[in-house]
């Protein structure tokens, strides 16, 4: 008997899962009351757990509501670009030729920048985010930082390309050649080829002996000393001429090309740069680092030929003294162009560094960057 009691309970409760709320069971048999008592607390168990439920549904969606109204409005208060109020098109009707042509060089490599950076945007965000160091910081944030990170770390090379390009304005296109080659040797190597520019050579700057040379040239003329009692480099302009001749005795009967950053003739001499963002290496890469620039030099083995460690811009700030491991190895201020003093031997006359400045930033509104970062982003966090 007590087995059908309590199949008569489940059945009941099965039965009232689906009454309305206001719904009860009633009975007739004084022996099912508290069978029945069980089922109608059985009820509104359900019945209360349900609307919880529900409450909790409803709450959920409009937290997600608010978490998508505040994300959208994080993105469109985002600009990384600091517009100001003038429109970009009367900016550039403003703009003489000359700052024209600057400004479209950097619109042009900057442009191609960007596209680079939008390829690759998607895979690059959820490689950050899989990264389980970086997940207590909100997706906009990592999204801004994978933006910053792939822009920072790929735009050394638009910028070179900038260097180049302006040098070419100010100097000629046969000054600031693809192929750099003082001595006029003979070669077949097409110029429409080259990536950059490069050196051509008679010298087998990969000889071992070669190389112990020069880094034995480097390490002889290191700066000493700290203070008052501080000997600077006896890497100068000068001093490397030693390397011409030591160079010559590594002749051979082919032709070997190295990559230059930067090169150009300025009706006087042959200046090669080892150009750098910052130029914040530490104390293990810059010698490494200067004796690739007198490598080069040794190839290019001419008297009229000045060596440069040059950086984009000054790390310590426009004005400041640059500070930096590489000091220790070249003559400063002699052997370096630090930011505006790199710009201003090669930007075109008329346009100094601080007018560059501007340009580049013109050229930024022009691509639409602050729209362009907005929609990658979007596209990251959907």
């Amino acid at each position: 008997m007590r087995k059908d009691k309590e199949n008569y309970k489940l059945n009941k409760i099965d039965e009232v899962r689906n009454l309305k709320k206001e719904d009860k069971i009633y009975v007739n048999d004084v022996n099912d009351v508290n069978d029945v008592n069980d089922a109608n607390d059985e009820i509104k168990i359900i019945k209360q757990n349900e609307a919880i439920r529900k409450n909790d549904e409803k709450n959920k969606e409009k937290e997600t509501l608010v978490d998508n109204d505040f994300d959208e409005q994080a993105i469109e208060n985002l600009d990384i670009v600091d517009d100001d109020n003038l429109k970009v098109s009367d900016k550039i009707e403003s703009l003489n030729e000359m700052e024209i042509i600057v400004k479209d060089i950097v619109f042009a490599e900057f442009s191609r920048l960007i596209d680079t950076i939008e390829d690759d945007f998607i895979l690059n965000y959820n490689k950050k985010r899989y990264n389980f160091l970086l997940s207590q910081l909100d997706e906009l944030v990592t999204a801004t930082m994978v933006f910053v990170s792939s822009f920072e770390s790929k735009s050394g090379f638009a910028i070179e390309r900038v260097a180049e390009r302006v040098a070419r304005v100010r100097y000629g296109e046969k000054n600031v050649p693809s192929i750099i080659n003082p001595r006029g040797l003979e070669h077949n190597i097409q110029a429409e080829v080259v990536n950059g520019q490069i050196i051509v050579t008679d010298i087998d700057l990969d000889h071992g002996t070669l190389k112990g040379e020069i880094a034995k040239f480097r390490a002889s003329n290191i700066a000493t000393g700290r203070g008052k009692n501080r000997k600077g480099s006896g890497v100068t302009q000068e001093s490397i001429k030693e390397l011409i001749p030591i160079g010559q005795e590594y002749k051979i009967d082919e032709i070997k090309i190295k990559p230059v950053d930067l090169a150009f003739y300025d009706g006087e001499d042959w200046n090669i740069l080892e150009l750098k963002a910052g130029g914040d290496l530490d104390s293990s890469n810059a010698p490494s680092n200067i004796e690739k620039l007198l490598s080069i030099y040794t190839g290019v083995n001419v008297e009229n030929a000045k060596v440069y460690f040059a950086t984009l811009y000054n790390k310590d700030g426009e004005g400041n003294t640059w500070t930096g491991a590489v000091k220790k190895h070249m003559a400063y201020p002699e052997m370096f162009l630090i930011g505006k003093d790199l710009w201003n031997k090669i930007l075109p006359k008329g346009i100094s560094y601080k007018r560059f400045t501007e340009l580049y930033k013109i050229a930024l509104e022009e691509i639409d960057l602050n729209e362009r970062i907005k929609s990658m982003i979007r596209s990251a966090l959907e």
